[in-house]
């Protein structure tokens, strides 16, 4: 993850891990090879609450590439849009978001 987007993570941590149930946001993550199943796995047996759980994944998600902060941006904005605000996207962050089409949701949503 690059500098600038840790930053952005870091000043707005308290606000997102109070605010995000980031299981929410594990099936975009994983259809962009952000995480592993072992990740998520991870993420779900050692945060006993969902902030917890938050805690964890931000920390997992700081080691991750280049691309995982746009790739959170993305799993973000269906249901947790006003964060991209706060993290202050530049008008041309937020335009490539509009330009790009990635699931996000809930992964009932998927039949197998």
């Amino acid at each position: 993850m690059e500098d600038v987007d840790r930053t952005r993570l870091r000043q707005h941590r308290v606000f997102f891990v109070q605010t995000v149930d980031v299981l929410y946001l594990f099936s975009s993550l994983l259809q962009d090879d952000v995480l592993t199943d072992d990740d998520c796995e991870f993420i779900r047996s050692q945060g006993r609450t969902r902030v917890e759980k938050a805690e964890i994944f931000l920390d997992m998600l700081a080691l991750k590439g280049p691309t995982a902060f746009f790739s959170l941006c993305r799993a973000l904005k269906p249901r947790y849009g006003f964060l991209l605000q706060r993290f202050g996207l530049t008008p041309e962050e937020l335009h490539r978001l509009e330009g790009e089409s990635s699931f996000c949701g809930d992964s009932r949503a998927v039949s197998r």
